[in-house]
């Protein structure tokens, strides 16, 4: 589960963005879990500022996890 916004109004490119704040909202989450079996979820953190984060930044990574995380969990 990750979310992503549009890179301008007529763009086919993707900037991925925090859960709840592109294209993915709990609406359009719901309309996608609507009538499918329970099935497990991963949870994808690929917009904080870098992908592998040096050591020195790992407890940011931690909180951009725990904010997605949470507002995952409130969906469920």
């Amino acid at each position: 589960m990750k979310d992503a916004k549009w890179l301008g109004e007529r763009s086919d490119q993707l900037k991925n963005v925090p859960l709840d704040t592109g294209i993915v909202s709990q609406k359009t989450f719901e309309a996608v879990r609507k009538g499918h079996a329970s099935m497990p979820l991963s949870l994808h953190m690929e917009w904080g500022k870098s992908q592998i984060y040096p050591k020195k930044d790992v407890m940011e990574a931690v909180a951009n996890v725990a904010r997605d995380a949470r507002i995952l969990k409130s969906w469920l």
